[in-house]
């Protein structure tokens, strides 16, 4: 039997609601009092239900092909029921490990907004991965330290369990993975202008006549095309693939399916969350419309060199000097710094951009009270 997550009290069969205690004990109110990590954020809680299913699912049934393959097809019948009565409301004895799987299934290497902008910072635990005249630099969260490498020329940065991903311009652009721990590296044979890991998942936009939106595993096999070529960047956002081309911005079921065109024009890069998408256009006037391509809002009155997108605040760059932060629904504009600056990037608490000028890199608080810019070259080496 099923038993309830608040009071242990057993429940009727199909029955979500405890009558003892009258806890909800559905997937999606678990998750909502759970400490979703970080990495699944960006996931509504009702999509991550419909993925833990997925896997309890799948699990089930592998469980009950071996008993088949065993001979005990009368264990695997009556096992397949308990299984599945069992799952029917998400038991809180294996919630944890269901959530841990789907963290692994969809976390990401880097933010959207980052790898828009050149991918040219990465948190990862309590550091940051940054690129600052053309090196790489491990330095502290705090930015109270910093370690450079050998790695040269590279973006695209993508880190995750302590291996970092990134395309080698170095190496005519090739996808390559450094292993931290003992810096091997692993080379693929695939060139990219574009890159984003999630999960177990690369995917990539092909260089050149190869510009095409591809899929591969993070070993480098079973690469396939996901769209046609003419692509100029792209998004992943739940279960949806979005990219764009010289003619417009398209959407297209990241497992394949009919694809459907959100908007005609030339949008040199965009953002999409899960309620809306913001881009640029060819002047660089950013606007936001949903993600069905309706109710279209201009956001900014100047063109920008970049910009990125944190919850409610949307930060750009402009082509004249200055980068600001503006709040999306009142346009409450506060001016961060006075640079001159382009490839903006986020962390949680600091925007990391390169000067037009000599591509120094700088860092200078999300906090509006604080405008202190903090260059990379000036950060204490360890």
């Amino acid at each position: 039997m099923v038993k309830c997550v608040n009071c242990g009290k057993e429940l009727p069969k199909k029955q979500n609601i405890c009558p003892e205690c009258g806890k909800d004990n559905t997937l999606v109110q678990q998750l909502k009092d759970a400490k979703i990590p970080k990495e699944l954020k960006h996931i509504p809680l009702q999509k991550m239900s419909k993925r833990i299913e997925h896997i309890r699912f799948f699990g089930r049934q592998k469980k009950v092909v071996l008993a088949v393959i065993f001979g005990l097809v009368i264990v695997a019948i009556g096992g397949f029921s308990w299984f599945t009565h069992r799952d029917e409301v998400g038991n809180v004895h294996n919630f944890h490990d269901d959530l841990v799987e789907v963290t692994k299934a969809n976390a990401n290497g880097n933010s959207l907004s980052n790898l828009i902008n050149g991918g040219y910072l990465a948190a990862y635990g309590t550091d940051l991965y940054t690129v600052s005249e053309n090196k790489l630099y491990k330095i502290a969260m705090t930015l109270e330290s910093k370690q450079s490498s050998e790695i040269l020329n590279v973006s695209n940065l993508n880190v995750m369990n302590g291996t970092i991903f990134y395309i080698d311009h170095n190496n005519q652009d090739y996808i390559t993975i450094l292993d931290t721990s003992n810096k091997n590296k692993n080379v693929s044979k695939y060139r990219a202008d574009m890159l984003l890991v999630s999960g177990n998942y690369i995917y990539f936009k092909g260089k050149g006549e190869r510009s095409a939106i591809y899929q591969m595993k993070t070993d480098f096999s079973e690469n396939k095309a996901m769209t046609q070529s003419g692509c100029l960047t792209f998004n992943i956002v739940g279960d949806w693939l979005y990219y764009s081309t010289n003619d417009g911005i398209y959407k297209v079921p990241s497992l394949g399916g009919e694809v459907a065109k959100l908007i005609d024009g030339y949008f040199p890069y965009f953002i999409a969350t899960d309620e809306f998408i913001y881009y640029c256009d060819a002047a660089g006037f950013v606007s936001r419309m949903l993600l069905n391509g309706e109710d279209t809002v201009t956001l900014t009155n100047e063109p920008v060199n970049s910009f990125v997108i944190s919850d409610n605040y949307m930060i750009y760059a402009t082509k004249d000097g200055g980068i600001f932060k503006q709040d999306i629904e009142t346009k409450t504009l506060t001016q961060l710094s006075v640079d001159k600056a382009r490839d903006l990037q986020l962390s949680s608490t600091w925007i990391y951009y390169r000067l037009v000028e000599n591509d120094t890199g700088c860092f200078v608080s999300i906090d509006e009270n604080s405008n202190k810019v903090i260059p990379v070259y000036s950060i204490k080496d360890k």
